[in-house]
């Protein structure tokens, strides 16, 4: 019989697959980062990573069979997460190193579930389970030992005291776009996630 061909649904790759490979990328920016500092600037790793990143994933929506946003309201979200995920991450992530080290940026950017929780708290009104907290206690001690049993090797004194400021500023904005993009979806239940993703 004639008519349209049969749809073969599309296989997602599992979740696990999916934070592993989230999870390797996550860890090899420190290093790589540290590595490329000896060659350029700060700022220009943080411009490339966003710029390439943004060039790379826009010239994938295509496959992916995803746009960039049609509406100024969209592009106005796309900014505003952008801003937090992209923007002050990405600085957070190579002036962090840069002034306090690889370790240390590394712990600092990655305390940013504590700040998820707690703009979450006040800002959405969700609930602290007792659990939540302890564990936010545990990990937010975890980075303090961390952080104080190894204060940078690489400057000391105000440099240092920047590289802390900034890579926790990197934590506060990449919480504050992850709840950004939470409150976004949440908004929008068929919300293109490659696009907006590409706009930020």
């Amino acid at each position: 019989m004639g008519g349209q061909p049969e749809r073969v649904p599309h296989r997602a790759l599992p979740v696990s697959v999916i934070l592993g490979i989230s999870m390797v990328a996550a860890g090899v920016v420190y290093p790589v980062t540290d590595s490329a500092l000896k060659h350029t600037s700060p700022i220009m790793i943080a411009t490339l990573r966003a710029i390439v990143g943004g060039a790379l994933l826009c010239a994938m929506l295509p496959l992916m069979r995803s746009r960039l946003p049609r509406t100024r309201r969209l592009w106005a979200w796309a900014f505003g997460i952008g801003f937090g995920n992209t923007t002050l991450t990405q600085v957070g992530i190579s002036v962090g190193t840069q002034r306090a080290g690889a370790a240390v940026a590394a712990v600092l950017l990655n305390s940013s579930p504590f700040f998820v929780a707690v703009i979450a708290r006040f800002a959405l009104d969700e609930p602290i389970t007792r659990l939540r907290a302890a564990g936010l206690v545990i990990g937010f001690g975890g980075v303090l030992l961390v952080v104080l049993s190894d204060p940078g090797n690489v400057a000391h004194g105000s440099q240092l005291a920047i590289g802390f400021a900034l890579a926790l500023l990197g934590a506060l904005g990449w919480a504050g776009g992850g709840l950004g993009m939470r409150v976004l979806t949440q908004r929008e239940p068929d919300l293109d996630i490659p696009g907006i993703t590409a706009a930020q």
